[in-house]
């Protein structure tokens, strides 16, 4: 199965998010629809090999019918790379998927065994309509992410939601 997760809200100077990808997650095994009782984390920092050949970012097996369950973080095929300066005025590249229509995709995953039921927070990386770069911001408990930078600019995602959603 694949599952798209993405950000939804009113986006306001915002051009694109990005985020390291590594998630607290809630798993449910399809096999007996037991959900794993604790958070788990799932980053593509991970991987596990059989015989020298990638299997995926994450397993285990179900606490309840021992069904294997496994994971692959991917980026979405709208990821973007682009030219920042840094402090010395040198280039560095930097990737974001960029907000269409008030929605911002950050991941794919690919699960066998499995499924996604919730993503808990996350850290995102913030690129402004004038390509300004603000690095692990997290949402407020009232569902904003809202900041202020140089010269009384603002950026802000008002009625934030991390929704995961299976796609074809």
């Amino acid at each position: 199965m694949k599952y798209e997760l993405y950000v939804k809200g009113e986006f306001e100077n915002i051009k694109g998010l990005s985020c390291d990808q590594t998630y607290p997650a809630i798993v449910t095994c399809t096999a007996c629809d037991y959900t794993h009782p604790k958070v788990v984390i799932i980053t593509d920092e991970s991987s596990i090999k059989e015989k020298g050949v990638y299997k995926c970012n994450w397993e285990m097996k179900c606490h309840s019918c021992r069904n294997d369950i496994k994971i692959t973080i991917k980026n979405p095929e709208t990821l973007t790379k682009t030219l920042l300066k840094d402090k010395y005025d040198d280039d560095f590249e930097i990737s974001y998927n960029p907000v269409v229509k008030d929605r911002c995709s950050l991941s794919l995953f690919e699960t066998s065994g499995g499924e996604i039921s919730e993503v808990k927070k996350v850290g995102l990386n913030v690129l402004t309509e004038d390509n300004q770069l603000f690095l692990n911001k997290t949402v407020d408990d009232k569902r904003t992410l809202a900041d202020s930078y140089g010269g009384g600019k603002m950026y802000s995602i008002l009625n934030f939601e991390l929704e995961i959603k299976r796609v074809k």
